[in-house]
């Protein structure tokens, strides 16, 4: 999965649209990031066979660019 196939995975979990996926939107910011969007972030990169990320990693990513960055 490329860096740009992020993004619609994101909007589709965080119920946005791709352009207001910004790279330095806060999580915290948005309505719909809490652990259940979390938790169907790392199933949906599973499923698409990405890096993949432990619960626990979720509490370090401040930001939409910090998840985007691990796909580069």
């Amino acid at each position: 999965m490329e860096k740009k196939d992020i993004y619609p995975i994101l909007s589709k979990i965080l119920e946005m649209d791709v352009d207001e996926t910004q790279c330095d939107t806060e999580l915290e910011s948005v309505e719909n990031w809490d652990s259940l969007a979390g938790i169907t972030l790392i199933a949906q990169l599973a499923v698409n066979h990405c890096a993949p990320i432990k619960p626990n990693d979720l509490k370090n990513f401040r930001t939409i660019g910090e998840l985007v960055a691990l796909f580069e």
